[in-house]
């Protein structure tokens, strides 16, 4: 198993002795980095953000199933190095199972907090427009949901592409209501506890189902640094 450091050398992703840990990769904010384990959440400081984010969602990192069908990224991690190896998600032609490798400081819950302002909340959704947008194009579904290793039903934004037989919809699905949220507000359902806003599918429209999310999930009282991402293949395919 090989990797590749920021600066392209081959290197070891481990050297002998080290302790490997497998985490699920939070959302990256702000330059910092949650990393689940199954004992809670720590926090880091990214060496190299714009790395780490355009590695993340892109439909290369090792997942791991939490759910049927229902997958979050995951990778392997080693505290006392501060490296975190980002495994491929297939294989090459010859068999090998490469990646990159990154390096992350130890943060407290406090600064990963304190650095985060609108401008880097605002960032992290247009990235998740990105996001969204390769997904779709490769046949899958994000859901926007609690971080860690247990998923619950809710509370969930859920975004894939659907079809009527004629055209393809991009369609953002949410529950619970986000009452009163931008947007949302204006087609507010008068029964029960999800709402779905869908619009012919263009690039521009996909990615706005990053902002749908963060009027959503503005709406639950929750931190990004609380959120994960699911994937998954779009069941309507």
């Amino acid at each position: 198993m090989t990797s590749e450091s920021a600066n392209g050398r081959a290197r070891a992703p481990v050297e002998p002795g080290d302790v490997l840990q497998t985490v699920l990769v939070g959302l990256p904010l702000a330059g910092y980095l949650p990393l689940w384990q199954e004992s809670g959440v720590t926090f880091w400081r990214m060496k190299d953000p714009e790395a780490v984010r355009a590695r993340l969602g892109a439909g290369l990192e090792s997942r791991s199933e939490i759910d049927t069908r229902r997958y979050r990224e995951a990778a392997m991690f080693s505290p006392s190095r501060g490296t975190l190896f980002l495994m491929n998600r297939f294989r090459d032609d010859s068999g090998h199972l490469g990646g990159t490798s990154t390096q992350l400081e130890p943060a407290t819950e406090d600064e990963a907090y304190a650095a985060v302002d609108d401008k880097a909340v605002s960032e992290l959704y247009v990235w998740l427009g990105e996001v969204v947008l390769a997904s779709v194009q490769r046949g899958e579904f994000v859901a926007v949901e609690s971080g860690g290793w247990t998923v619950p039903m809710r509370p969930v934004v859920l975004t894939m592409l659907r079809t009527d037989g004629r055209e393809w919809h991009s369609v953002v699905e949410t529950s619970p209501v986000p009452v009163g949220a931008p947007v949302w507000r204006d087609q507010q359902p008068v029964e029960g506890d999800t709402q779905v806003l869908a619009s012919p599918a263009t690039d521009q429209t996909v990615r706005a189902s990053g902002l749908l999310t963060r009027f959503a999930v503005a709406t639950w009282g929750m931190h990004p640094f609380q959120l994960g991402l699911s994937f998954g293949p779009n069941p309507t395919l």
